[in-house]
């Protein structure tokens, strides 16, 4: 009569030990994956800066460029009034210095052309 009575409490071990396994792999497994989710989160965040910071840089580089293209085109001009006879001269249109802060492309600038 031992051996059924061995046998009954081997499995019933196994049965409550797999519970707790259960039971203790999906608390584990919430954690791990709330600290995943963070850890994207934070990465996401730290990304979406570093791009921010980026465009930012380029649109004060475009700005000074822009400047320096008209500062040439002012510098041409004044060459071509004191070299060119005043029925010749086409003078060089100035850039626009800033765009406005939608991304929208305003409906009147078009490129500049040279004539």
């Amino acid at each position: 009569m031992e051996w059924p009575l061995v046998f009954a409490a081997f499995i019933l071990g196994l049965i409550l030990g797999y519970i707790g396994k259960t039971l203790v792999s999906r608390g584990l497994g919430k954690s791990s994956k709330g600290a995943a989710i963070e850890r994207s989160k934070m990465e996401l965040s730290q990304h979406k800066q570093e791009v921010s910071d980026h465009l930012a840089e380029q649109r004060a580089l475009l700005g000074q460029l822009t400047e320096q293209i008209n500062r040439l085109n002012q510098h041409w001009n004044q060459g071509s009034q004191r070299l060119a006879k005043e029925e010749q001269l086409a003078p060089l249109p100035a850039m626009l210095t800033s765009m406005p802060d939608t991304e929208e492309r305003p409906e009147t600038a078009s490129p500049v052309s040279v004539q």
